[in-house]
């Protein structure tokens, strides 16, 4: 998938068909090389409750390109992006979305006026 600077992200989607609008929830990896692996029984749970999920490497692990961040400018807007590219997938409309994962404590975004909720959340994401 695709990350911030064009550096790309090892990642593994959990989508279901239909148009219905859903919760979606990224799960950005644990700073290790196990990265988006880590997580794959937790999402697919989460996908069998009714959610999208995106369990995505963080930069510099595992299969995902770039330097390592921990949490630096770049780990963040890498997380707008992976919120961004689940909600362009085709029928991405969408309840709620959050981001549950080690690196980062969960984080709920309700949708603002048909915008990405990453331009409301503390801290910034791109404006």
């Amino acid at each position: 998938m695709p990350g911030t600077d064009g550096v790309r992200l090892d990642g593994a989607l959990w989508k279901h068909t239909g148009g219905e609008p859903r919760p979606l929830i990224v799960m950005p990896s644990p700073w290790t090389d196990v990265g988006r692996l880590a997580y794959a029984v937790q999402a697919t749970l989460f996908a069998l409750e009714g959610c999208n999920v995106l369990a995505c490497t963080a930069r510099g692990f595992g299969g995902s390109g770039g330097e390592i961040e921990v949490g630096g400018p770049e780990d963040i807007a890498d997380g707008c992006q992976a919120l961004t590219y689940l909600i362009e997938q085709p029928g991405g409309r969408f309840t709620k979305a959050g981001f549950l994962g080690d690196p980062c404590p969960p984080i709920s975004c309700e949708p603002v006026h048909n915008e990405t909720p990453c331009r409301h959340l503390p801290g910034g994401g791109p404006q």
